[in-house]
């Protein structure tokens, strides 16, 4: 077991302090995080955790919303174009697989790869693969 003492909300490892209890780090759920704290209790210090949210809720929001989107199938993508992101010339990481819409077309990625500005979907059928309704 640790000793120490509690200075301003800070434990300080010590041989002649008080015992520290600890405990386990909690389950923490997507987008929070867990922070710990001590509190001196009968001659121990107890440590608790706080878990707190990394976003706001309007970010955790589009987060979820984000995911659910790009799990749908394709039949069903096709009905929500507007909702899949816009193809990116800037140097974007495209990996096998990802989705994205170029000039109102849903496009599939065929190989991973950097985009480029003279590589969009619609003229490069070896990186891209038009999303047609099956």
């Amino acid at each position: 077991m640790f000793t120490g003492f509690l200075k301003d909300g800070v434990v300080v490892l010590s041989d002649d302090g008080y015992p520290i209890v600890e405990s386990a780090k909690p389950e923490v759920p997507p987008y929070c995080k867990a922070t710990p704290s001590y509190r001196m209790v009968g001659g121990r210090i107890i440590q608790s955790w706080a878990i707190t949210p990394e976003l706001g809720r309007s970010e955790a929001f589009e987060h979820y919303l984000t995911s659910q989107i790009l799990s749908l199938d394709d039949d069903r993508a096709l009905r929500y174009v507007v909702l899949f992101p816009v193809w990116d010339s800037n140097g974007k990481e495209y990996k096998t697989g990802d989705r994205c819409t170029y000039e109102m077309t849903m496009y599939r990625c065929l190989v991973d790869h950097a985009s480029q500005p003279d590589c969009n979907p619609k003229d490069k059928p070896d990186y891209w693969q038009k999303v047609v309704k099956a």
